[in-house]
């Protein structure tokens, strides 16, 4: 967050110590009560990603509690997602080799790609998309085409916590943790077209938007905006 609060004083170490010693009878008590596991990783998630308390959502909107499993894989004991996760994750078949799949990618895709969101029990880490979390970017917090969301779903967050879901050379992807919303952002394409092999067709020569016809001159209108990119 933007303003972290105080230091409890008491090393990580020790902590991660204390967790380890609990960790055994915390897994037996949620196996035995699934629907107050479900409710304490739904906290998790909003604890970590600061859109509420351990209790409640600070503005009173309760999303719908999903049901938590722990992935159905005997190493995977303690690593918990959601209901909302594919089939394949969630009963641990997703770690079968895919056919012609060497080591290397097979470690690549199940550690990096598969996972959505989790919260590991065993280390006591919350992920989503096997990436850390990180704060919304300011230039997408003050973009007008985001100003609807910000000011209706995230009007009682101070900050937005998000997590990278894929990267690309022109397009960003994040996920808002805690929120169950995508964010998707396009830079503009800086390769010179001129120099690309088929992007230019010479039956269409007209200058735009100077050549339009006049049936056309709505284009230049909903590009407006766009021309200096064009």
């Amino acid at each position: 967050p933007s303003k972290p609060p105080p230091s409890i004083q008491i090393a990580q170490s020790e902590i991660f110590d204390i967790i380890q010693g609990k960790r055994f009878h915390i897994l037996r008590y949620i196996d035995n009560n699934p629907e107050e596991g479900d409710a304490a990783m739904e906290a998790v998630v909003r604890v970590a990603t600061g859109t509420g308390t351990r209790a409640e959502k600070p503005d009173k909107k309760s999303l719908k509690q999903r049901k938590w499993k722990s992935i159905g894989h005997p190493t995977c004991y303690g690593r918990f997602v959601p209901d909302t996760e594919d089939a394949k994750l969630r009963d641990g078949s997703y770690r079968k080799p895919k056919p012609g799949e060497n080591f290397e990618k097979w470690m690549l895709r199940v550690t990096t790609k598969e996972v959505g969101i989790e919260v590991n029990v065993q280390i006591s880490e919350f992920t989503l998309q096997n990436h850390k979390m990180m704060l919304l970017d300011l230039s997408i917090m003050k973009h007008k085409d985001f100003q609807h969301t910000r000011k209706t779903v995230l009007a009682s967050a101070s900050d937005v916590a998000c997590a990278e879901v894929v990267h690309t050379t022109n397009r960003y992807h994040w996920r808002l943790v805690g929120q169950r919303y995508d964010v998707m952002s396009w830079a503009p394409d800086k390769r010179n077209y001129h120099e690309i092999k088929g992007t230019l067709n010479r039956d269409y020569s007209r200058q735009f938007p100077n050549k339009l016809r006049q049936g056309e001159t709505w284009i230049a209108e909903v590009l407006l905006e766009k021309l200096p990119l064009i």
